[in-house]
């Protein structure tokens, strides 16, 4: 699971070797990808898409993993619905609010415009600088690669982009606590260039609460 704006392209890589040694199976999330579309997008309504995902499609407990967005949908299935799971990987996420961006005053003026407005100013924005995250992605696969990744990205529903970016500034941040009840293997990665998530990430796992003496 991968977002927002990304899918499961993302993981081409990674995956395609993986093929012959088991079932694999790259989700795009609501209004992302190759997904249907809708006229409104919450966390909520993406993990009980995932939910119904793993109940009608995979049917047995699963090694799920969860990117960026992707990892915030599934956090509650591994919180509720432990049965589906066998494992869980948390890639780049975040259970309280990730740590706000050095963009976040142009991001707080786009979100202040209504939705159409905001999605439309979104579309109509100027292209991603390159990174040094899409830098080493050149070197190691090369331009056209990365070209066609974005362009199937960007197959993304502006409107979810903009009414998820709502849901994550108004994000309480409840997550974190409730995740120590994970039961399954759980394996938490952030790569340091992914400067937003590393401070999240090294919050994992929570505290456990004092004792009640």
């Amino acid at each position: 699971m991968r977002g927002p704006t990304g899918s499961g392209d993302d993981f081409a890589h990674v995956t395609t070797p993986l093929f012959d040694l088991r079932r694999v199976i790259l989700v795009d999330l609501p209004g992302h990808g190759d997904s249907p579309r809708s006229d409104r997008y919450s966390l909520q309504a993406m993990t009980a898409a995932v939910t119904g995902f793993l109940e009608d499609v995979i049917g047995t407990p699963c090694d799920l993993l969860g990117h960026s967005m992707g990892g915030r949908v599934v956090l509650p299935i591994a919180i509720e619905g432990p049965e589906l799971l066998q494992s869980l990987v948390l890639m780049d996420t975040w259970a309280d609010p990730p740590d706000p961006g050095a963009d976040s005053n142009e991001i707080a003026a786009l979100l202040a415009l209504p939705d159409a407005e905001a999605a439309v100013a979104w579309e109509q924005g100027p292209p991603e600088p390159a990174t040094a995250e899409s830098d080493l992605i050149v070197d190691r696969w090369g331009q056209d690669w990365l070209d066609a990744h974005s362009a199937h990205n960007n197959q993304v529903d502006p409107l979810a982009v903009i009414q998820l970016a709502r849901e994550f500034a108004d994000d309480p941040g409840q997550l974190l606590a409730a995740s120590e009840s994970i039961a399954c293997p759980t394996t938490v990665l952030v790569g340091e260039l992914d400067g937003p998530f590393v401070g999240p990430s090294g919050e994992w796992p929570p505290p456990s609460p004092a004792p009640n003496w």
